[in-house]
């Protein structure tokens, strides 16, 4: 075999790999939990639901699953339902309230804020939201609190649900850090 051929097929090998691994990546990342919100609009209650909304510490795919942990400690009392999407901002969460409300939940648990304080963190992580994520424009704390606001009215006015915000996580381990106190002005 000459060097032109191998150097062919370890380029066309070396683009299945490539392939391969964006494909598993993008499913894994982008995957909804099986007990997404989905599966529940217009169905029967059977019990009380609990809907888990935010960004990818509440789908749970990537990090430890809270949501997990709440249903083990109560137990199968409750309809679990997952509607943490990866990378969502508050913007992202609002925009797909509608699908959570029709869910028909008793109580909805919501941690969000994350992506948000990391998208302003600097410049290129703005944009890169932005167009991740397709927000019509740059992410601020200014429409982190405002979505937040529409939030909780959307859910006052359209459902009977009980309301409960969980604070945001340390991003890293020292406390001082630009990140974490970056943070801190979105508590």
């Amino acid at each position: 075999m000459n060097a032109l051929m191998f150097l062919v097929i370890f380029l066309i090998m070396l683009t299945l790999v490539g392939v391969g691994i964006y494909l598993y990546l993008y499913q894994f990342l982008f995957r909804k939990p099986k007990n997404n919100p989905l599966v529940y609009i217009n169905q029967p209650k059977n019990k009380k639901r609990i809907v888990f909304a935010g960004d990818s510490l509440t789908c749970g795919n990537m990090s430890a699953d809270y949501t997990q942990i709440i249903k083990h400690t109560l137990g199968n009392d409750y309809e679990y339902i997952n509607a943490g999407v990866n990378a969502d901002l508050s913007y992202n969460l609002l925009s797909r309230l509608e699908e959570i409300i029709n869910c028909n939940p008793d109580y909805i648990i919501i941690l969000i804020g994350t992506n948000d304080a990391n998208a302003t963190l600097n410049k290129r992580n703005k944009e890169i939201y932005q167009k991740l994520k397709n927000l019509p424009h740059p992410p601020s704390i200014f429409e982190y609190e405002e979505n937040l606001q529409n939030i909780i009215l959307q859910l006052k006015v359209h459902t009977q649900a009980r309301v409960a915000f969980v604070s945001m996580p340390v991003l890293g381990e020292d406390l001082q850090d630009k990140k974490h106190l970056h943070l801190q002005e979105y508590i």
